[in-house]
Order: structure tokens, then sequence, then C-alpha cells
């Protein structure tokens, strides 16, 4: 797969591919001549491309910026692999946002959608980035496949993760400041969680003992790591935590996004501003 750029506006084009194979290297025949594909006059609306807004280990839901005039929209889908074909998810679409099910965990697939606008169908957006259902493997590893709830039952960290922005937090009971700042990070987790952004926070508790663990637990509106679990160690030396309460803040794709969330601040803007590096938005 190529893309080739620097091509006249409003210009059809055609293609054709030859392979070199052997030793020493030897040219093949061309192939046959590609249809006409047209690169679209300068000025022509289009959506911008599908974006991820939240995903499980079986569907993605995708979101794109609404057009004006629009009357519905046409999604269509594919496999990462090249030479898929695209197929339509929808093409009744009066919303600008839609999940697509029945997917496999980790594999990839694009979107892209067009609108209908006086009765006619507009060109289809640019691809979108690849995008994956359930959790990445970078995200497995730091949090591995099962978290707690503060009930203590447990919960496929998949569900709870995955195509999110993740803030980790390192904090204790035994901690003042930590039992200052845990309040003030509840609400604003509940209000990001209402707003419907991608957001979410994984507890990874400092605590000493299993009791004051599940006591601080009971206090928080998110998911833990279990008591002890040696992952807590490993996430702690690999970001360098030497001091506690700490928000360490990762894309969906294990990517990290800010090494210190407490400081950067608890607001809207500064999430949105995560969500967008992390290619979410």
């Amino acid at each position: 797969m190529v893309r080739k750029k620097g091509l006249v506006p409003g210009t059809n084009y055609q293609f054709r591919i030859r392979a070199q194979t052997g030793a020493p290297a030897t040219w093949g025949e061309f192939s046959e001549v590609s249809p006409s594909v047209g690169v679209l006059p300068m000025g022509t609306p289009r959506p911008a491309s599908p974006s991820m807004y939240a995903c499980d280990t079986q569907s993605i839901t995708v979101q794109w910026s609404a057009l004006d005039g629009a009357e519905v929209y046409e999604l269509q889908w594919r496999p990462e692999a090249p030479g898929s074909r695209w197929i339509v998810a929808s093409d009744k679409l009066g919303s600008t946002a839609t999940r697509k099910k029945n997917l496999v965990a980790g594999e990839g697939y694009m979107f892209r959608v067009r609108a209908r606008v006086q009765g006619e169908w507009l060109a289809f957006s640019a691809p979108s980035p690849v995008l994956r259902p359930g959790l990445s493997p970078a995200l497995t590893k730091l949090l591995g496949n099962s978290l707690q709830n503060a009930k203590g039952n447990a919960v496929a960290t998949a569900d709870v993760a995955a195509g999110k922005v993740v803030a980790v937090y390192f904090s204790a009971h035994w901690c003042p400041p930590c039992r200052a700042f845990t309040p003030q990070l509840a609400t604003f987790y509940s209000q990001m969680r209402a707003a419907g952004k991608p957001f979410e926070v994984i507890f990874m508790s400092s605590d000493q003992d299993e009791a004051s663990y599940r006591e601080y637990l009971s206090e928080m509106p998110w998911h833990a790591l279990p008591f002890g679990s040696p992952l807590i160690q490993q996430a702690s030396q690999s970001y360098g935590v030497n001091g506690i309460p700490r928000l360490i803040v990762l894309g969906p794709d294990g990517k990290l996004l800010c090494s210190d969330g407490r400081q950067a601040g608890l607001s809207a803007g500064v999430v949105d501003g995560w969500v967008r590096q992390a290619g979410l938005a």
C-alpha cells in the first residue's frame, strides 16, 4: 500500500505496478492499468476522519464531526489488511457516532464516513487511523487482565480501560497528601464520566496491609489492581515513582501522555488535550 501525493485537484489518474524478484533482481511485467481514480476538486466538502470514542473487546464506537446540511451519514469499515474491501456498516445514520460490534480483539480496523446533502452523497472522509478493539499489549503488560472494584469483585481490565485515556493513580491510605487529593480526583472523575469523556483511573496501592487498602478503595469510584500485585512495583519502577500521590496518564496504546497529572491540573480542557493527543478525538 502506498500513498501518492502532489496530484492535481479534480484530475483522474490510473496506476499500475510491477515487482522485482530473484537474485540478481529482475523486474517483472507491469500489471494491468487500474480503473481511473479521481482526486477531489479543491473545496469539496467532506467530513473529518472518524475517531475512536470508546471500545471494548469486541466493538469500537467511532465519532465524527457534523457536516453542515447533512441529512444522513453512511459509515464504512474494513480490516487493516491491504486489499481488504470497504463494507457498509450503515447508510441511515442520523447521528455522528455509532458502535461497530462483532470485531476481533487486537485486530486493526479502519473507518470512513460520508454525508448526504440535498439528496446527494458527498465524498468520503479520509480513512481513520487503524483502530483496535480490546486492551493494547502495553496496557495489558502494565495492568494485567483483571482489576478489582470497591466490593472486591474481579472485573476484566479490557472492559474498564480499553479505548480510553488511563490515569494510573499511585496512592496510599497512610499518606495525608493522598487522602487530601483523592476526594478531589474522585469528584473530577465522576464529572468526566458524566460528560462522556473516554477517561479512566486505575488505583495502584502503596498501602501496608490489605485492610487499609480495602478501606481506602471503598472511598474511590474507580477500579484497582489487587493488593500486593507485583505489577504495582513494576509500574512504580518503570515510571520512576518516588513519591505519592502520583498520577501517570497513558493513552489506550500505553503511550505516556503526562508524567504528573496532578501537577497538570484537573480540568476538562486538560483531559480533552490528552484525548486529542491519544488520537481519540
